[in-house]
């Protein structure tokens, strides 16, 4: 992901073409690395052995790299009794420090008990239920085992929710390859923006999501 000193629109601007290049190089770079990824993965792997006269298959493949991510993300996603994927829940905080484990535990109590649960809760139990909280989790960690990147887009009010007859946040997996974070090139835990490139060639599309900054460039509250 490439450092830079700001964001623009003027195309004719050096900073423009600057990002432009950099950001091209580094994504066309990235790609590959995660098309080879993928395709270890699936077990798509170089076959070292030539064949000779026999015509026999003399490769076998054992695919570890598939093993060891599906292992790697079955660990982090959890699972139930039934031995079903579970995924990651999150909790609201409620209650002044409330926090670790034992906020969690006391959460729990409270929902064995028959408590309600606050609305901030109820309100994200309901976007990771309509969004199949296991199975999205489950893809995104995927995602980031395999191209060391994972991102996710929210779109308000983007899903019908219809056990209550109203919209929730919409939760896409976006992905890696096709997304570029470009970070400021003196603090790279801080991110100017991000942008999306989709298809290619006359139907090649693009997104620039930007952070919000004043004239000064410090971020808008």
């Amino acid at each position: 992901m490439p450092g830079t000193n700001g964001y623009t629109s003027d195309v004719e601007s050096d900073l423009w073409k600057a990002n432009e290049q950099a950001g091209v190089s580094e994504l066309r770079t990235r790609q590959e690395k995660h098309q080879k990824a993928w395709s270890y993965y699936d077990g798509d792997h170089k076959k070292h052995l030539k064949p000779d006269k026999s015509k026999t298959e003399d490769n076998i493949v054992l695919n570890k790299i598939g093993q060891s991510a599906d292992s790697s993300v079955a660990g982090l996603m959890g699972r139930n009794d039934q031995g079903l994927v579970e995924g990651v829940r999150f909790d609201v905080v409620d209650t002044e420090g409330e926090t670790g484990i034992s906020g969690t535990i006391r959460r729990g109590l409270r929902r064995v008990k028959g408590d309600q649960p606050c609305a901030e809760q109820t309100y994200l139990d309901q976007v990771w239920e309509i969004n199949t909280r296991a199975l999205f989790q489950q893809n995104l960690a995927l995602n980031g085992a395999l191209t060391g990147h994972c991102f996710v887009r929210v779109v308000p009010d983007g899903i019908y929710y219809w056990p209550e007859k109203k919209t929730v946040a919409r939760l896409i997996n976006l992905d890696p390859s096709s997304v570029t974070a470009f970070w400021d090139g003196s603090d790279v835990g801080r991110a100017l923006f991000y942008r999306l490139d989709y298809g290619s060639g006359a139907g090649r599309q693009r997104e620039d999501i930007v952070r919000a900054l004043d004239d000064n460039g410090d971020d808008l509250n």
